[in-house]
């Protein structure tokens, strides 16, 4: 749910760039603004893939990294989506605010940072991975 939220708001936000214009040319066409939103999408698409992941192999581990990255995911969307769109104004008007605050019900759902960070050390790694030492 997190990675299609994502993906919404992030495709919403998108459009409205395409249509706001700005020192005269659409919004989009701003390089900072592309660069932030592809940031955005890359980790929407890296949510989608890890939850495929965690449910195909039903693991410990591929469900922690998937539930502490879609926390991540959620966390950072929801403020850039708004800012990037034009704060709250423009998050009301074009219905952006429902998914933010979805998104944010889902961040909390998932829990505390800290504690999927936790489970996720817990979980063992499979088998033929290292850990880095």
């Amino acid at each position: 749910e997190v990675a299609g939220l994502a993906a919404a708001a992030i495709a919403r936000t998108v459009e409205h760039l395409k249509n706001r214009v700005q020192f005269g040319r659409p919004l989009a066409t701003l390089q900072a603004l592309r660069h932030r939103m592809s940031e955005l999408a890359v980790s929407a698409e890296a949510t989608r893939w890890l939850v495929r992941e965690a449910a195909y192999t039903g693991t410990p581990r591929a469900i922690a990294v998937a539930a502490q990255y879609a926390q991540q995911t959620a966390a950072t969307i929801v403020p850039e989506v708004v800012q990037i769109g034009g704060a709250r104004s423009f998050a009301h008007e074009f219905g952006q605010h429902v998914g933010a605050f979805r998104l944010e019900a889902l961040r909390l759902e998932l829990g505390r940072p800290d504690v999927l960070a936790q489970k996720l050390n817990a979980s063992p790694l499979p088998a033929g991975a290292s850990n880095g030492k």
